[in-house]
This record gives structure tokens, sequence and C-alpha cells, in this order.
């Protein structure tokens, strides 16, 4: 045990009870419809900021749709709401929150920008950290451009993926890609597509490698007709700094695939969408899949699961995530199980760092007869989950924004299920090849005003703030932290994992490994860390696991 250099200090701190943590369960519209498919969460107040459209408030309201924008506190409370003003569609689908506690929101308009209203635009809004607009643009050519992800990139500009019918060859759309400094304005834009049959291709997700010395800066993940003319298949188009190719693989199958959410871990990149062509429903129904792939080995593991039932779909640039003890996690819906069938209930999924499944929950469990679809999902400043999208069975008006948040195994008191439904591992990959072509979008810009939206509570959790927690003795694992001083406690001698991450999630350091005997053992955390939130994770064998948050200032 000399080895860890362990410091013994006295600590006194007890980690709060799981349902202390807010767990909300809400929806925010008006009288018509309104869908969120962008979440993140704010370090301010520990809240989120919930992007989508409505049709129930703004000047192009109730027959086109303005840009919704909610942000609230850590229990789910609106605090403040904004919307687009055109007078036609523009629709928020991804954002991202920024090195300095701010916002990035992008999607499409058809009010702004060359060849609207006929044609839509893609636009960015860029919020401060108090939610004041600090810089919007527009942009396109005089057919459709449309965005559907944006990621902050480490030199603190962005880059955008979606697709166009304005630029590159016929027949459309061609993936687009968008690489941005940090005030919006072009460093490149380029778009990208199947050589020698192209039909059609699309970009749903991108990320960037943070690897220092090599070739690979991006990947890009979407849809293309690769092996068919009617049906799309996956693909990963992995990029240079510059946005040239350097490979990409297709996961073509008999019939449908369609990738949407892609993630780098530290090791490689995850990949989450939806296919036909394999798993328990198929080809009549769809099924979710997930893939790890390495640079530039190639997929290592691969599962797809749903039920025989119906379709089980994602279909966010967040439908996945890297959790805190290095698994993934997936954000769908399911037409299969949960109340209504077949209209579609929420499905988290929970899997551990080798594809195998972990835990899997659906919501609502009662009375959601309606449609309630799950788009985004993050890591909660709490060391759970929190999941956006929309539902029509509860709420004010059609469909509304709707808000959950999940405990870290997934819980909460009311209104989830547990279902975990049957999986196969079937999956097929091939390279293929690709054309680029550059580009050059013309530029506007786009203003938001502030709105009131209503907001109901579903799934009430009775007195949970208040409930007390489970008397603890001396003999139960424990782990607590205080200012720099970590301090855990083993009932059984025991071989443990003492891992830090960050607030995405990432793994960043170990701090302890190896048998432990019975007892209280304390320890410094590492310095050289920047400010922020991370999340110390206490692997014990046999698959017990405890985290709790560590806030440096």
């Amino acid at each position: 045990m000399n080895s860890f250099k362990i410091l013994i200090l006295i600590v006194s701190i007890i980690v709060t009870a799981i349902y202390s943590q807010p767990l909300p369960a809400k929806t925010y519209g008006g009288q018509n419809s309104e869908r969120c498919y962008a979440l993140i969460n704010l370090l301010g107040d520990n809240g989120y900021l919930l992007a989508g459209w409505t049709r129930s408030f703004g000047p192009g309201t109730p027959n086109a749709s303005n840009v919704l924008i909610v942000k609230t506190d850590s229990m789910g409370m609106v605090q403040n709401a904004s919307i687009s003003i055109g007078e036609h569609d523009d629709e928020a689908y991804s954002m991202v929150r920024t090195h300095d506690d701010g916002a990035a929101v992008t999607g499409w308009t058809k009010s702004y920008g060359v060849g609207t209203p006929q044609f839509s635009n893609i636009f960015i809004l860029r919020f401060d950290s108090f939610g004041s607009l600090l810089w919007s643009r527009v942009y396109g050519g005089l057919d459709d451009d449309q965005a559907y992800s944006i990621i902050e990139t480490s030199d603190s500009g962005f880059a955008v993926v979606g697709w166009t019918k304005s630029f590159g060859p016929a027949p459309f759309p061609n993936i687009l890609v968008m690489k941005l400094d940090p005030m919006g304005f072009i460093q490149w834009s380029k778009v990208y597509w199947v050589f020698p049959n192209h039909i059609e291709d699309e970009g749903y997700d991108i990320v960037e490698i943070p690897l220092p010395d090599t070739m690979f800066r991006y990947v890009v993940v979407g849809r293309a007709k690769i092996s068919s003319p009617l049906n799309f298949d996956a693909y990963s188009l992995i990029l240079t700094q510059n946005g040239n190719i350097s490979f990409v693989t297709g996961y073509p199958g008999e019939f449908e695939e369609e990738a949407y959410s892609v993630i780098w871990d530290g090791t490689g990149f995850a990949v989450a969408g939806w296919t036909n062509s394999y798993g328990p429903g198929a080809p009549d129904f769809a099924n979710i899949f997930v893939f790890k792939s390495l640079l530039p080995i190639g997929v290592i593991w691969r599962i797809v699961y749903g039920w025989s039932a119906n379709d089980e779909k994602c279909l966010d640039d967040q439908s996945l995530i890297q959790t805190i003890d290095g698994g993934y996690a997936i954000a769908g819906w399911t037409k299969s199980f949960g109340p209504g069938v077949p209209n579609p209930n929420f499905l988290i999924t929970k899997l551990f760092p080798n594809g195998g499944f972990q835990w899997s929950r659906v919501h609502p469990s009662m009375p959601g007869a309606q449609f309630d679809e799950a788009y985004p999902m993050i890591h909660n400043y709490f060391g759970g989950y929190a999941i956006a999208g929309w539902t029509n069975s509860f709420g004010v008006g059609m469909d509304d924004f709707h808000l959950l948040a999940l405990d870290p195994l997934g819980n909460r008191p009311v209104c989830v299920l547990e279902a975990f439904p049957p999986y196969d591992t079937l999956f097929y990959h091939m390279p293929i090849e690709m054309e680029q072509y550059e580009f050059r979008p013309e530029l506007d810009s786009m203003p938001i005003i502030d709105t009131i939206v209503e907001e109901t509570d579903i799934c009430p959790v009775v007195d949970i703030k208040n409930a007390p927690s489970e008397p603890k003795t001396k003999t139960e694992n424990e782990i607590q932290i205080k200012g720099s001083v970590i301090e855990f406690t083993l009932k059984n001698r025991s071989k443990i994992h003492l891992q830090i991450f960050n607030l995405a999630g990432r793994y960043i350091k170990t701090l302890a490994q190896g048998h432990f005997d019975v007892g209280t053992y304390r320890l410094n955390l590492p310095t050289e860390f920047e400010p922020g939130i991370y999340f110390i994770n206490l692997q014990i064998e046999k698959g017990s696991s405890l985290t709790v948050k560590y806030i440096k200032f």
C-alpha cells in the first residue's frame, strides 16, 4: 500500500443520498406543438438549457415554426425562454456548451438568408453565460441547406455538419461540413459524396479527435445510399484538420441503416443509430445499433438491440454519451414496450465499456399512452442523466418539450420501468470512397426575443428532497470528498479502481488500483486539472460502483 503514497487525513462529509438529487420530469410549451432536440447543462446553477422549435410562440406560428430555447434550474423550473422572430419555419436541432459556459445553437431557417422563404439556410446562435445573444450567423445557397450537429473545437471555434442541396454535384443532397472561427466566420466549408455511386448523402453528427500529431481530426457520421438506390446505409467519414478525406467506412445491410450520433471516448470512436437489417425485429422493424471503432483498425465490438414487436430508434446527435465509468448510454424510443404501444416511449440504455448491457429503462410507466420520444441525453451535475425530447401524453398543448432526470443507476422513484430488450451482434462494415468539394455560402444574421412558456410537472416524486438517507454503518462501502482529499471505505478486502472523469464522462486518470484490505483510505487529488466539475468513480470487484462529484475552483 506504500506505493500509493496515501496521505492520512480526517474528512467528515457524508455523500448525499441518491434520491436527494433533483429528478425533474417536466414539460414546457404552449397550446400548439413544441419539440425539443438539444440539451446542455449549465455551470452557474446546475440547470439545463433546452432547444428545439415551437408553433405556439412567435410571429410564424401556428402555421410555421420558430426556434424555442428554454432555460431551467436544476429542478427543471423555468427561468427564462426565448424565440426566433421569423415569419417562416425556423428550427433548432443541436446545441453545445462553450468553454465560457455559454452556448451555441444550430439548425435551419426559412426566414433569413438567400433563397428564403422557399429554401432553408443554416443558422448559428451564440450566447454568453447570462443567456444574452453575442452573435448570430446564417449560411446558405440558393437551395435547401440544413444543419443537425454543432461542436466547439479545440481552438474555441466550431464545426457544423448537415446536408446541402445548394453545393456539390447532383443528385442532392450532399454531406456538408463547415469549420468556423470563434466568431462564426468560415475557415473552411466542404461537401462530400459517395463515389462513384452518388445518390443521396447526409451528415448528422461530428466529433473532434483530440489527439496531437495525428492526421485524423474529425469523425462525421450519417446516412448515404451506398449499396442500393432504395435504402440508406450508415457511414463514418474521417477528416483531417483542413477537412480533407482520410478514409471512409460504410456499414451496409440488405435494408436500412442510419447513423446519428458519434463520440470520441479517448481510445476510439463509438457510433449509434438504427437498422432494419440486423437485430431481433429486422427486417420488419428497426433496432438500435451501437459500435466501437479504433483508428485505423476498425470496428472492435458491436451490438444491435430491440424487441421484435415494433420499432426502436435513436435519432439525435446527442443520443450517445460516454458515462463516468467508461461505458456508454443511449437515448431513443421504443414502440414495443411501455404504455400505449405501438405509440413510442422513451428508451434509455446503459452499456458496459465492452458493449454489454448494464441496465435499460422505459419512461413513462403511466399514464403516457400517446407519443413520448427521447432525443438528446447528457450527464447532469449529480452523476445521473438528463434526457430531453417531446411528449403529447402530458403538457398543455399538442406536443411539448419534455425533460426527464434519472439517478446514476437509471432510476427515479416513479415513472420508469426496467426493460431489457433482446440483442444481437451482427453487423458488416467495408471501406468506401467519397469525393469532396470546397464551397462558400452566403452570410446573414438572425434575431431572437424573450417569451414565456407554460410549465407542467409529471410523475412527481413526493417529499423526495426531504427523504432521510438510510443509516450507514462503518462497514459499508463508501466514498466521500472534501476539498482536494478523497476518503473511501471498504467493507471487504477488494480489488478496486479509483478513477477521475470529466463532466462529459471522458476518462482522465487512474488515482489508485489494486487489492485493498478492509478499512478507510485517504489520498490527495491531483492538482494539475483545470477548474471545473469532475466525477470520482470507485469501481469495486463484482460490479459495485460508487461515484462522487468533485468541483475544482
